[in-house]
């Protein structure tokens, strides 16, 4: 996405977002030996010059794009045109003139801060462009330096820089430290979530009461949480990085020519930091030096949840949560891993006493790097971590089981009772490439003694023979429930409660399809189409000779389905008791 500019007197009804309270420029800090007032005016004036003499450098040698001063805006924000980009744009490299003035301005920088020790402006200035320039190193050495050590600015400086280094769990530390040092009006403006919610999300939390909506507040943030496999909540302290630079960015000059205002804080605060610029060329009949064109991540993804998810997130259905949204609210890309994906993974749960044993299988699909000799190769299998992470009501990852050494497998957790939310991760340091998928577990219902019941439909790939045993079915288990036309599908399951005194089942399992269109639906039941025969199975057989789960499985022979979604369903009949059913979905592959 870019941000060309400007659309003076455009405004956006209901904007509330308000600018940054800052120390003023030249003040120094307590504890530092202060220069005469007109010495200290002197070096900050050269300071300021230099800061606004590289940002006309870098705007004059920024490459120029035919384009328009945003007549085909997606959202307007004040003064600002955003537009949605179809995902084509990539970051060029940037031009050598820019890399020198930069350089240059950070060694001035550096000088003048000898001078004038503890200023906040230039601390702030030189780690702005020592993050544009990606040295963090240099970044986290100098806001270790910042005095005086234990104010809520230094605390933040250093959160900021932990964040780049990518360093999320300190850096989470270090802006906790900050929120309490600083006055509460600050902390309190600086944790508002307003600017990163959509009208509906932001209802709901302001429509709560005051402990409900720090329940929401500290859920949401476990939610946004890209990867639990990567220490630290990155997506939390992103948003107070963007906190820091917005202040930072209100005390200089700006890339776009114009005084910073409340519309920059808010695409800042949504979109992050530009990776790259641009200049629009002046079109026919239009003076001046045309349009800035600031850029966002291209691989950036929403990953703050919707109300609906923030509301009843064991509903979450496998593949509903989109992280790669068509209109992105706010959005985001891991430094570890900018392209998140979504993960083939399916979970199945079976009951062992009054716990859960959750099945998870998984599968990603790795980018390979053409140009990577088969040296580099043969330790693909140590570039691999995975994991699967069960969240309970109150946002915390409360049970976990980790991987490593492959991008597929199978992962078991032993649970108590519950509504979870499923977190199934796969990350490729590595490549810088990462797949997850995120969906509820809904709360089964303790067994009742002398009542039957059936686990989850087990879906597995084809195989010679049909597993006797749970253990057998575990490396045939399907991560993605597609099936070729013409092709196998394993089923297998658990039955529970059976007396052993070797009842009559009686079974009924059927396959339909589930993504018939309205019109086909309705013609069946005004009988104006035959309805589609199901095709289905169904056999009798003993119960076990002792108690405990029964484990069945069989292979199906799939005739010439079309494309498409289905259901499978198994109905176990006993004399004198009401069914019970099991449904799973899958699909036919073309």
């Amino acid at each position: 996405m870019r941000f060309p500019i400007p659309l003076w007197g455009v405004a956006v009804a209901g904007s509330t977002l308000a600018t940054f309270p800052h120390a003023a420029a030249g003040t120094v800090l307590q504890g530092q030996s202060e220069p005469p007032r007109s010495d200290s005016l002197k070096i900050l004036e050269e300071a300021q010059d230099a800061q606004e003499l590289f940002e006309r450098v870098r705007r004059s040698h920024l490459p120029a794009v035919w384009g328009d001063s945003g007549g085909s805006c997606d959202e307007i924000v004040i003064r600002m045109c955003l537009t949605h980009d179809d995902g084509s744009w990539e970051p060029t490299p940037e031009p050598a003139e820019i890399q020198e003035a930069r350089t240059e301005l950070l060694g001035l920088l550096e000088a003048l801060a000898v001078k004038l020790p503890g200023d906040e402006w230039i601390l702030g200035q030189r780690l702005r462009y020592l993050a544009e320039s990606g040295l963090w190193d240099e970044a986290l050495g100098l806001s270790r330096g910042c005095v005086p050590a234990g104010s809520w600015w230094c605390h933040a400086v250093l959160g900021y820089a932990l964040h780049g280094k990518g360093d999320a769990a300190s850096a989470e530390e270090a802006f906790r430290r900050a929120l309490a040092a600083m006055p509460a009006e600050l902390a309190q403006e600086w944790s508002d979530l307003e600017v990163l919610l959509d009208l509906d999300g932001w209802s709901l939390l302001d429509g709560a009461s005051e402990e409900e909506r720090a329940r929401l507040t500290r859920f949401l943030w476990a939610l946004a949480d890209p990867l639990f496999l990567v220490p630290g909540n990155d997506r939390a302290t992103e948003h107070f990085s963007r906190q820091v630079e917005a202040r930072i960015r209100s005390q200089g000059r700006s890339t776009y020519a114009m005084s910073w205002g409340k519309d920059m804080a808010e695409l800042l605060l949504r979109y992050g930091r530009e990776v790259g610029w641009e200049r629009a060329r002046p079109g026919p009949g239009q003076t001046g030096p045309g349009t800035i064109i600031g850029h966002h991540h291209p691989d950036s993804r929403e990953f703050i949840p919707s109300v609906r998810m923030l509301r009843q997130p064991w509903d979450i259905q496998p593949g509903e949560w989109k992280l790669e949204a068509e209109v992105p609210h706010a959005s985001y890309a891991p430094a570890y891993a900018p392209s998140v994906e979504e993960l083939d993974a399916s979970a199945y749960r079976l009951r062992r006493g009054d716990s859960l044993l959750v099945i998870f299988v998984y599968g990603a699909e790795p980018h390979e790097d053409p140009d990577r000799d088969a040296s580099s190769r043969a330790g693909d299998r140590e570039r691999w971590e995975s994991g699967v992470f069960l969240l309970t009501e109150d946002g915390v990852p409360a049970y976990e089981a980790r991987s490593s050494g492959d991008s597929a497998g199978v992962l078991t957790l032993l649970v108590p009772l519950g509504r979870y939310l499923a977190s199934v991760e796969a990350l490729d340091r590595q490549g810088a490439w990462a797949a997850r998928t995120r969906y509820g577990l809904g709360d089964p219902q303790p067994l009742v003694p002398g009542a039957v019941a059936l686990s989850d439909l087990l879906l597995l790939a084809s195989g010679e023979h049909e597993p006797s045993s749970l253990e057998e079915t575990l490396p045939r288990l399907l991560a993605r429930a597609h099936v070729p036309a013409r092709g196998r599908l394993g089923v297998s399951w658990e039955v529970y409660g059976l007396r052993p005194v070797k009842e009559h089942l009686r079974y009924r399992l059927t396959v339909v399809r589930r993504d018939r269109s309205f019109l086909r639906r309705a013609g069946e039941w005004l009988r104006l189409f035959d309805r589609e025969p199901p095709l289905f199975l169904a056999w009798e057989e003993q119960g076990p000779e002792r108690p405990g789960p029964q484990f069945r499985a069989l292979n199906l022979d799939l005739p010439d389905l079309d494309p498409g979604e289905y259901e499978v369903t198994l109905e176990l009949s006993l004399p004198g008791r009401s069914a019970i059913i099991a449904t799973r979905g899958f699909r036919v592959s073309g």
